[in-house]
This record gives structure tokens, C-alpha cells and sequence, in this order.
């Protein structure tokens, strides 16, 4: 369940009901998505949450690093051949469904300037040329890990995914808004992202480059620059007074260490300098 109504205290104050109010409205939303996932066959397997701790997705590289994480839930079916396959559903109480796969996947010339500038993977280019890179990487990073923390449920005895299906489940706030984006299965009426949205798992080495190419940066002490898409503000608007570009001008110290950190990873990464060495 996405919340247990025993937890809370009771007497409940109005505006703890309006929230649970607000919540069912959501989940009963979901119903007819359910009802055609049941249909395909899916069950659930796992529900609240699966825990993982201590994987390490990029051992062997300089970017060894355990992580820890939980998928919110974890369906399951019998595929053709009579073994277990799985979906990962990540729940996401976004308001509207419009828009919602830029949140994940966003385009345009900023941000193709800014992976270019941070040597970001990008998706290859559409009928007009036009890329996309990755502003989460959850789902296809979680994969990756379950398969290392549970491989004898996640992999087959030849080492093949069973994980065949991750997507986010929008649960709107409207029966419109309600929907499901980044399947590989079809959904309907309730796909979001348009007709051309791909399968997440589809670009999954994209993903684990992009969490790889992140965790170089955290290790190297480079937090700049901010993202064009203003992700920014989930994170650190409380830091800041304006914007990071307003706060933290060029010629301001530490922007100028971040930047000179910044343009000595760029060059390891083109070979220039030797593997661990950054800007001080």
C-alpha cells in the first residue's frame, strides 16, 4: 500500500484528511490500470518496497561505488517460455500527465549544450536531428542493481534480464492525468509521452552512463553547472537567494574552481590527463 491509514494519530486534523482524501481519489484513479495489468497477466510481486544496499553497478571502473535504494513496486508474470518475468513501477503523484516524460527525458538546444559541456550521453538524434538526455536515471539504474543483488531472480541461468518492463506510474489529478510512461508493453489509452515515447529499459546503458558519468563529478567535487531544465530547484532552492547563476556569478571563487575542475574532467575524459588526476 502507498500509505497505511493506521499510522497516523487519531484525533486527524482537517488537513491530514484533505491529504488522505486527496490520496484515494489518486489510487481509485489507478483502478482501471490495474485491472488491465491484471488482465496481461501481471501480479504483484512485491509491494510496498524492495530494499537493496551495497550494490556496486560499476565495479571494476573508478566509479566503484555501493549503492542503496528501494523500487516502490515490483510486478510479475509468466512469459512465454514459462519463466518469471518482472515490471519495476515507480509511483509519481505528478499533477498532469502533459509533460511528464520531459521530467525524466528532456530535449532541446540547452540541454544538448550542457551534455556536450559535461560529456553527457545523449540519445541519438530524431528524423530532425534533435537529442535527448536523461534528468533521471532511477528505474534503469534500480534494474541494474536488483539484477547484482538478486541475480538468481532477476537473471536467468544464462545471464539474460528478467526484468523486461520498468515504467512510472502517473497518478494524476485528474482521470486524465492518470497514466503509465516509459512501458514496453503496450497500455492504451493510459500511455503517456505520446506515440513516440520509447521503452525505458530500452535505453538503459544511456541511463547507467549518465549515473556513471554523475558519480566522477561527485567524486571529483564538481557540483556546477546547474542543469538548463531547472531540476535545480527540487534540490537547492533553499541554498540560494536567486538562481545558481545569480548567486554564484563568473569570477566568483568557487564557481571558477568548479569550472576549472570541470574542464580538467572533460579532458581525462578525452585522454588528456591521466585516469584520476583533477584540477586541485
Amino acid at each position: 500500500m502507498l500509505f497505511r491509514s493506521e499510522a497516523f494519530p487519531r484525533p486527524r486534523g482537517a488537513r491530514l484528511l484533505l491529504q488522505l482524501d486527496a490520496a484515494a481519489k489518486r489510487l481509485r484513479r489507478f483502478a482501471a490500470i490495474q485491472a488491465m495489468w491484471a488482465a496481461d497477466g501481471w501480479r504483484i510481486a512485491c509491494e510496498p518496497e524492495f530494499r537493496f544496499s551495497g550494490v556496486r553497478p560499476f565495479a571494476g571502473t573508478s566509479e566503484d561505488v555501493p549503492f542503496k535504494g528501494s523500487v516502490d513496486r515490483i510486478d510479475e508474470r509468466r512469459g512465454e517460455d514459462g519463466r518469471m518475468e518482472y515490471r519495476l513501477i515507480d509511483y509519481k503523484t505528478w499533477d498532469r500527465r502533459q509533460g511528464a516524460a520531459k521530467r525524466i527525458l528532456a530535449g532541446g538546444a540547452a540541454e544538448e549544450r550542457h551534455a556536450a559541456r559535461l560529456r553527457l550521453p545523449t540519445t541519438p538524434p530524431d528524423e530532425k536531428g534533435r537529442r535527448k538526455r536523461f534528468l533521471s536515471v532511477q528505474l534503469p539504474l534500480y534494474a541494474r542493481c536488483l539484477e547484482l543483488a538478486a541475480p538468481d531472480i532477476f537473471l536467468s541461468p544464462g545471464g539474460e534480464s528478467r526484468i523486461t518492463d520498468a515504467c512510472y506510474l502517473l497518478l494524476g489529478r485528474s482521470d486524465a492525468d492518470a497514466g503509465v510512461l516509459f512501458s514496453r508493453f503496450p497500455q492504451g489509452p493510459f500511455a503517456a509521452g505520446g506515440k513516440d515515447a520509447p521503452a525505458l529499459l530500452d535505453l538503459a546503458p544511456l541511463a547507467l552512463e549518465t549515473a556513471r558519468a554523475a558519480v566522477a563529478r561527485i567524486r571529483a567535487n564538481i557540483f556546477w553547472p546547474p542543469g538548463p531544465s531547472e531540476t535545480w530547484k527540487y534540490d537547492v532552492k533553499d541554498f540560494l537567494v536567486f538562481s545558481p547563476e545569480r548567486d554564484f556569478p563568473r569570477g566568483t571563487a568557487w564557481r571558477d574552481r568548479q569550472e576549472a575542475k570541470l574542464d580538467a574532467l572533460a579532458r581525462e575524459a578525452d585522454g588528456a590527463l591521466p585516469g584520476g588526476e583533477v584540477a586541485p
